[in-house]
């Protein structure tokens, strides 16, 4: 769940907009792309880091799910190799520009 202070139903304008815009990116492109998942759908992020940390950041060594197919291939992925995973992701960000 995403939640915007002071925000209704749509979020079209400042800020709050280009953030939705990355989280929804970020969303499809693990679960369509099969792209790492990044720390805000593995952790979430606590209220009193609202507006501090964005969870933005990218980490093959979490699980956004216990039965997520994806995430398990990230970590065995990191298992293996944890640079040339840690580089793949970058690979990607570019590619996504990011």
């Amino acid at each position: 769940m995403l939640q915007y202070d002071g925000q209704n139903h749509g979020n079209n304008a400042g800020p709050t907009a280009v953030d939705f815009t990355i989280r929804v990116t970020q969303f499809f492109n693990h679960f369509l792309k099969n792209a790492a998942a990044p720390v805000w759908m593995m952790q979430g992020i606590p209220a009193r880091f609202k507006g501090i940390e964005t969870g933005y950041a990218y980490d093959p060594s979490g699980n956004c799910g216990k039965d997520c197919k994806v995430c398990k291939s990230w970590n065995e992925k990191m298992k293996k190799d944890s640079i040339a995973t840690m580089q793949e992701i970058e690979r990607r960000k570019v590619a996504e520009h990011w």
